[in-house]
């Protein structure tokens, strides 16, 4: 007795992503009165994302000159300078291939006076750690008790961080009520608006759990839906 698959619909579709970081930030060290920070945690909401760093030099005198070097441990350097206070940012790739974890962006400030000698000087040493979106998916279906060999849809919603995501495989699983293995009906993907729809049908008598898993990748986790009871009769 197990369900089987009737259909699959499985459109394939381009998901396209933005950014987002935490607004919590890590500091440099502060000898010349300037501030230069990189958000603690960025998730990670594209193949590639561009991770801000930004630097505040209010506090620096009208006639000093400073400049900034800064190189990331997973790609990429800022190069600034100019001459009193002043606000700018730029940024550092991050992409998939260095898997979420914790990365470093290291360099140092010079500050000179007028007559082009050293006045101050900070190393700086920044860290921001990369995590994968979550991900949520909706369930709902057709026909709670349904008869054998009479099919009915399962169908719901996909979000990866806070959007819908088209092109997302969804996989279908059951359980017999008193079985503890899930096992794949088949396998769907989200069309356009981020949903999906799949016909099932059960081959016997008795009381199933439904429920979806959308598979994980590099910058999003697996996500589960709630679980579905349906009664089969005859």
């Amino acid at each position: 007795m197990r369900l089987r698959l009737i259909t699959t619909f499985a459109p394939a579709v381009l998901v396209l992503s933005a950014i987002a970081a935490s607004p919590a930030q890590a500091d440099a060290a502060d000898v010349t009165g300037g501030r230069v920070s990189v958000p603690s945690v960025v998730t990670t909401t594209a193949r590639c994302t561009k991770v801000p760093v930004s630097w505040d030099l209010s506090a620096l005198e009208a006639d000093v000159s400073w400049k900034l070097a800064l190189t990331s441990d997973v790609g990429g350097s800022i190069a600034a300078g100019g001459t009193g206070p002043g606000k700018g940012s730029d940024t550092v790739q991050w992409c998939q291939a260095d898997k979420p974890g914790t990365f470093h962006v290291t360099g140092t400030l010079q500050v000179n006076d007028v007559n082009q000698e050293p006045v101050a000087a900070d190393d700086i040493s920044l860290t921001f750690t990369t995590r994968r979106m979550t991900t949520k998916a909706t369930i709902r279906i057709g026909d709670g008790t349904p008869k054998v060999e009479q099919g009915t849809n399962v169908r719901g919603c996909v979000t990866v961080g806070a959007k819908r995501r088209a092109g997302r495989a969804v996989v279908v699983e059951y359980r017999w009520i008193k079985s503890k293995k899930w096992s794949r009906i088949a396998t769907a993907a989200t069309g356009p608006t981020g949903c999906y729809t799949q016909a099932v049908a059960a081959t016997g008598t008795g009381t199933y759990l439904i429920r979806v898993r959308v598979p994980g990748d590099s910058i999003s986790k697996t996500g589960l839906s709630k679980v579905i009871r349906i009664k089969v009769h005859a």
